[in-house]
């Protein structure tokens, strides 16, 4: 085993404890599997501390982040990035005559009667919502990554009105942390609280007067 660094400090990672018999184990698991790539070492060090998100799912996310910075510091050597896999890799959803635009929505909020979000499931909508962002939205698409959630804003009559798309929240953040006034501590422990609201498209067909405040007001109500 390397001795890049002895001895280790025990230390936290994400609200974790790690011991230094921990971060031997997990710089020998990367020595030893040093043929699985950097999200499989991630769920590999996932299983072995027991670390879960509250979904009950495995916290690569945070596995994979506390590896990077021991590669950072010469505790490890990580795989190389796979470039077509890396984070915001560019793959523009297909154009179809479901993605054109609608008839035109110019009304007053009153008259569109209950405004609800609508979660996107089945294949054909997903489909569809990535194809409105990617078309419609200043910033387009880009392949989400960990947890997130996909509505529609649908109004009385049926008619989609918009997109909305809730991601995990980045994990440090100057302004945010400025604004909230939490320690690093309080941070790593309550991050998986905190719901980044990556996208919000009317779509450009809609013009209803206080429509994306109202939307707004329903996204804090849920």
């Amino acid at each position: 085993m390397s001795n890049r660094t002895n001895p280790l400090r025990p230390r936290e990672f994400y609200g974790h404890r790690i011991t230094r018999k921990q971060l031997l184990d997990i710089q020998r698991t990367v020595e030893l599997m040093s043929n699985l790539s950097r999200h499989e070492l991630a769920h590999t060090i996932c299983e072995h501390l027991g670390w879960r998100a509250s979904s009950g799912e495995d916290s690569a996310y945070s596995a994979l982040g506390m590896l990077e910075t021991l590669e950072r510091e010469g505790v490890l050597s990580l795989p190389a990035k796979d470039e077509s896999k890396m984070r915001g890799a560019r793959k523009a959803p297909p154009r179809t005559a479901a993605g054109e635009p609608g008839q035109p929505i110019a009304c007053a909020l009153s008259e569109l009667g209950e405004i609800v979000l609508q979660p996107v499931e089945c294949a054909a909508d997903i489909a569809l919502f990535k194809e409105w962002i990617d078309r419609y939205h200043a910033l387009g698409y880009r392949q989400q990554v960990g947890c997130y959630l996909r509505y529609f804003v649908v109004d009385g009559r049926g008619r989609r009105l918009g997109c909305l798309l809730f991601q995990r929240a980045s994990k440090q953040l100057k302004s945010r942390e400025e604004w909230i006034g939490w320690t690093d501590r309080w941070r790593q422990q309550r991050l998986e609280r905190v719901v980044c609201n990556s996208r919000f498209l009317i779509l450009p067909w809609v013009r209803v007067k206080n429509l994306a405040s109202h939307v707004l007001s329903l996204v804090v109500s849920q």
